[in-house]
């Protein structure tokens, strides 16, 4: 079985955090004997053009490709097709001695340089949403537009979450698959709150992440607030007193402070499961999130609340130290297995 795996994200040194799950899925199915190669096209807005960097071998079943040039563009579906051209023709040279039995692409920039590929070599395409910038209209219509398309054309479309499936779903009249993240990190338990309560929180610091909102619910709730990520400016000049931002950390080293804090908080209306929230579960912190179509398959009574219309942060607070750390991460690890969504991929892959 022969993969090309498309990520829209990936981990870089600008960027160490982000798609670290993909790279992870992608050597978790080469050591079941999957042959994988990735195409990674890392976003840099300096160059002007697509450009070969270099090409890492993992182990005998996976290989990457790594290449820079600046972002998808935003502006029509003419200068999208452009840049699917460009990295198209930078990559040529790499693809055509390989005969792929699937392209597998991540969210929907890669979805479209995917379906590009799938159509001009004639091979099935698998789409994985992990965002859902697109349903919540947090990009352009047009592009919206151009999805339909590519998900007419996918031979599958995966979610991470049973209510963004269902959405999908009804949205776009296909017939999606979940298949959930799932825990591949060393766990560290948190064993006591702290005397005086500290939130983390895990984010893209944007606006389009409703990170405005996050700041004036910690506000008016007086709460001690760490932010690990990376940052927009326009936010970075209003950050209220008790709030700190922290910066990026690689994936790793990020995995060893959750259990330095009490709670997780995740305030962003476009995850489609919140792999930071299972994160935090996984370490024993309970957790508030804003998004139940991301976070319906993850919080609980026993875990967390929803920040919605009925949700009240004292009695959050009240109850906070009787949730069971230990609990909370056992309870997690069964239902986010590796195993089993390792699975569920093979299964996709085989029929």
């Amino acid at each position: 079985m022969r993969v090309l795996f498309i990520p829209s994200w990936f981990p870089s040194k600008g960027n160490p955090y982000a798609g670290n799950f993909i790279k992870r899925l992608a050597i978790d199915l080469s050591s079941h004997g999957i042959q994988i190669v990735i195409l990674h096209f890392d976003y840099s807005y300096k160059q002007l053009s697509i450009k070969k960097k270099a090409t890492e071998t993992i182990n005998e079943n996976l290989t990457i490709h790594h290449f820079s040039g600046f972002q998808i563009p935003k502006i029509n579906n003419i200068t999208q097709n452009n840049w699917i051209q460009s990295c198209i023709s930078e990559s040529e040279s790499l693809l055509k001695n390989w005969n792929f039995d699937y392209i597998h692409s991540h969210d929907y920039v890669a979805s479209f340089l995917g379906d590009e590929l799938a159509k001009k070599k004639n091979i099935k395409h698998i789409i994985s949403l992990h965002h859902s910038n697109f349903i919540e209209n947090k990009i352009q219509t047009w592009r919206v537009e151009l999805l339909k398309n590519v998900f007419k054309n996918a031979y599958k479309v995966i979610t991470p979450s049973t209510k963004f499936t269902q959405k999908i779903n009804l949205g776009f009249k296909i017939n999606a698959h979940t298949i959930p993240h799932y825990i591949y990190w060393d766990l560290k338990i948190k064993k006591a709150f702290n005397e005086e309560l500290r939130a983390i929180s895990v984010t893209s610091f944007e606006a389009v992440k409703n990170n405005k909102e996050l700041l004036e619910f910690c506000a008016k709730n007086k709460i001690k607030l760490d932010i690990f990520g990376g940052i927009e400016k326009a936010l970075s000049k209003n950050i209220p007193e008790g709030i700190s931002y922290k910066g990026k950390l690689p994936f790793n080293d990020l995995q060893k402070i959750y259990c330095e804090y009490d709670f997780l908080i995740s305030y962003s209306s476009v995850e489609t499961f919140g792999l930071t929230v299972l994160e935090a579960l996984s370490h024993g912190l309970p957790v508030l999130v804003k998004n139940e179509i991301g976070g319906y398959d993850l919080v609980t009574n026993e875990n967390g609340k929803f920040i919605n219309s009925s949700f009240i942060y004292n009695d959050f607070i009240d109850k906070l130290r009787n949730y069971n750390s230990l609990e909370i991460s056992h309870q997690i690890n069964i239902k986010f297995s590796k195993e089993s969504a390792i699975e569920k991929y093979k299964e996709i892959y085989a029929n």
